[in-house]
């Protein structure tokens, strides 16, 4: 007997080796590898071995009876719709023409190798849970798992089940910044794209491909990074690489999918590594966490979407402690330090929120950050859109899905003209004073959203921004939390500011500074409100500090005289 198991163990290996990958259906012809029916007396608990499967009913499972029918095949019928899952079992079907009241016990053999089990529903794959001990793999099929057979009655259950691992496991191992698409080396005019769970860097190809055509980025790099580590880390291997001292203010775009949202906003909100980034657009981002609020139930769910959407990556090998999930946690420290605002990221960036109604491993509201007032995080503009056709991974692969996302944001258009310049002021050295220019270069009356002011030392490494209050004469012209303009500027008007800025609270003569900041940069941004349907650019422009002159206008000493009677506040240099 146990050599007829053997041979037949060995047919089935030959038969997935060749058959193995691909979604939807087979082309080959279905091969049963034995059908066993089974009869359960009322209310009786029933065990037995069927090959190698172990069925287990308890007591009162069907409290009248009921007859049921155990399917095992080498040739599957069904398999997930992920190319890369493997059937290292005959894939099972169990059918009963009564309603299971509790749940049916299931074993196979197992060994150390991690294992995916699925199960069919009526339209997708659900991951099981599982438990691996004595050689054996176990896991529970209720009738909420289960399909109505159209040849039982329609009280019956149906159960299609899977067995597998990945091909293999492509997880990053290394960090590296990668050219995905486009040309030339990473600097001003470029992309990262930061991938998310169950990726690596190469498989956001296609979505960088597809974003760049759309934006117009000279190039985009794919972030390589082993998506199970700590978030922290790869923040700090991401702010190594914005800290490129020859990357311009505000020249670089982040684009953040799943967990790459929460990598990109520790590198922003707790690293400070905002100088170079004017925009970072958010997909599917767990903001508030995964829908689970469990570090297994999260796992189950990250089994689920890999069973069913095409990707790179493999979930095996990852179990329920890993670090990782529990920053997915709801109610993880992680996520309440990443949302609370500690005065850490003071530099405008553009946040751009994209939520997907069919995403089942991030709420619509997580992904939104709907419950985060992201302006006490980012200094710039914050939009939000849901997308209805959205799934947690379609966005990377999917043409279509971009398109989408661009008709949400609308045309991006120019509505401001900003630029500065210096005001003579008698006799000082130890600060600025300088007028702030904003003008309404379009055809439309456009609302000015907020001003920031975003220094730097003198060896390009952010120091301090503030938000601008333009409408508090004689008082802080620089508040230390968000403030929202919302002057309304019709077309081809000007507005103009009077901007003095010291070189701290104290008035302390800037001669007095360390070198590294008595010659600083900062970058003036002012942003529109976003109208329905157009995605309004920010504009800036950058002025350098040299003692008594500003850059990059034509240098001008100050000239003796009074200070202007238009100076409405002052600007303190600290948190």
């Amino acid at each position: 007997m146990r050599s007829i198991f053997l041979l037949l163990t060995i047919l089935l290996i030959a038969l997935f080796a060749i058959n193995c990958g691909g979604g939807g259906g087979s082309s080959q012809s279905v091969v049963i590898l034995r059908q066993d029916p089974i009869e359960v007396g009322a209310g009786q608990h029933f065990t037995d071995t069927f090959g190698d499967v172990v069925i287990d009913i308890p007591s009162g499972t069907y409290p009248n009876g009921a007859s049921l029918t155990l399917t095992q095949y080498t040739t599957a019928p069904f398999k997930p719709g992920n190319p890369n899952f493997k059937p290292m079992h005959a894939a099972l079907e169990l059918s009963a023409n009564a309603t299971a009241q509790a749940e049916i016990s299931v074993s196979v053999p197992s060994d150390p190798t991690g294992y995916v089990v699925g199960v069919k529903t009526e339209d997708s794959w659900q991951a099981l849970r599982t438990l691996v001990a004595n050689g054996q793999l176990t896991f529970n099929l209720s009738n909420q798992l289960s399909q109505a057979p159209a040849h039982r009655s329609p009280s019956g259950g149906l159960w299609q089940i899977v067995v597998g691992i990945a091909k293999d496991n492509k997880q990053d191992t290394v960090f590296a910044l990668n050219l995905v698409d486009g040309s030339g080396s990473f600097g001003d005019g470029s992309a990262i794209i930061v991938h998310g769970l169950l990726d690596n860097y190469a498989s956001m190809k296609t979505m960088a491909k597809n974003l760049r055509s759309r934006y117009g980025w000279r190039n985009v790099y794919s972030l390589a990074y082993p998506w199970s580590m700590p978030c922290p880390e790869t923040a700090e291997y991401l702010g190594s690489v914005l800290d490129d001292p020859t990357l311009s203010p505000k020249s670089v775009t982040l684009v953040g999918h799943s967990r790459g949202c929460d990598v990109i906003r520790y590198t922003l909100e707790k690293l400070n590594k905002t100088m170079p980034v004017k925009e970072a657009i958010y997909f599917n981002g767990a903001h508030q966490g995964a829908r689970a609020a469990t570090t297994f139930d999260i796992l189950l769910d990250i089994f689920t979407l890999w069973l069913n959407d095409k990707s790179d990556g493999s979930p095996l090998g990852v179990g329920g402690n890993d670090a990782f999930l529990e920053e997915l946690r709801p109610d993880s420290q992680f996520r309440t330090d990443l949302n609370s605002y500690d005065f850490d990221q003071r530099g405008y960036v553009d946040y751009i929120f994209i939520a997907g109604e069919k995403d089942k491993l991030v709420t619509v509201d997580s992904a939104l950050a709907s419950g985060v007032d992201m302006q006490e995080l980012t200094g710039g503009s914050v939009l939000r859109y849901t997308m209805p056709t959205l799934t947690h991974f379609n966005i990377k692969n999917s043409s279509d899905q971009i398109d989408q996302f661009f008709s949400l944001l609308g045309p991006r258009v120019d509505a401001f003209q900003i630029w500065a310049e210096p005001n003579p002021v008698a006799g000082q050295n130890d600060g600025w004073h300088f007028v702030v220019n904003i003008r309404n270069i379009s055809s439309q009356p456009v609302a000015v959203d907020n001003l920031t002011m975003d220094q730097h030392r003198q060896d390009g490494w952010w120091y301090a921004v503030q938000w601008c209050d333009p409408t508090t004469p004689g008082g802080e012209l620089f508040p230390d939390r968000y403030f929202r303009w919302g002057r309304t500027l019709q077309p081809g008007e000007v507005v103009q500011l009077n901007v003095w800025w010291w070189t701290n609270g104290n008035h302390d003569p800037l001669s007095s500074l360390p070198p590294l900041f008595q010659a600083r940069t900062a970058v003036l941004t002012v942003q529109a409100e976003q109208p329905v349907g157009y995605h309004i650019n920010q504009a800036s422009t950058k002025v350098v500090a040299y003692y008594q002159d500003l850059f990059p206008e034509e240098p001008q000493t100050r000239r003796p005289g009074q200070m202007p009677d238009g100076q409405i506040g002052k600007m303190g240099s600290g948190k």
